[in-house]
């Protein structure tokens, strides 16, 4: 299907007065493709990793191997990962520069996620995400306070609503 600006317009998430080129600290959540349980499972509030879900973990610590990006918290939920995520410097984003070509000066964080999606896909053999990724600016410490408590918590609470299991402000 040729790409019709009315029918394929997607609203961004994006915070208009933030500089994405700037050092900042995210919350994101990335689901799996379909919302496929394939990560983990939660077993009396606790995540209990697959084998899928082992490896997909080692490539979110691997991270700041990779780029100037600081790992804080995350949780592998059976179909999403909650995770924040501050990238400190800027120019040393290095994951697969071939697919980086073209992108604007704006896209660090973008270029992380998809960099860490590339890799475990490429592990798993299919392509396992979503396409895109939900992520929110944390702008004080109260707005962090709030996600990392929302990401401590969602194992517990997993299962209990009928809801998205999403924490979005």
């Amino acid at each position: 299907m040729k790409y019709d600006s009315q029918l394929h317009n997607r609203r961004s998430i994006r915070w208009k007065e933030h500089d994405y080129s700037s050092n900042g600290v995210y919350y994101i959540t990335i689901c799996t493709n379909q919302r496929n349980p394939i990560l983990s499972q939660i077993d009396n509030g606790v995540v209990v990793l697959s084998d899928l879900g082992r490896v997909v973990e080692r490539f979110w610590q691997d991270i700041p191997n990779r780029s100037s990006a600081v790992i804080h918290e995350y949780v592998i939920m059976p179909d999403h990962i909650h995770a924040i995520i501050e990238i400190s410097n800027v120019d040393k984003v290095d994951f697969d520069q071939q697919s980086n070509k073209g992108l604007a000066n704006n896209s660090f964080l973008g270029r992380i996620i998809r960099g860490f999606k590339s890799a475990a896909s490429n592990y798993a053999g299919y392509s396992m995400w979503q396409r895109n990724y939900y992520e929110h600016v944390i702008r004080d410490q109260v707005d962090y306070s709030n996600i990392v408590e929302y990401i401590e918590n969602n194992p517990i609470k997993w299962g209990s609503c009928d809801d998205e299991h999403e924490y979005h402000v």
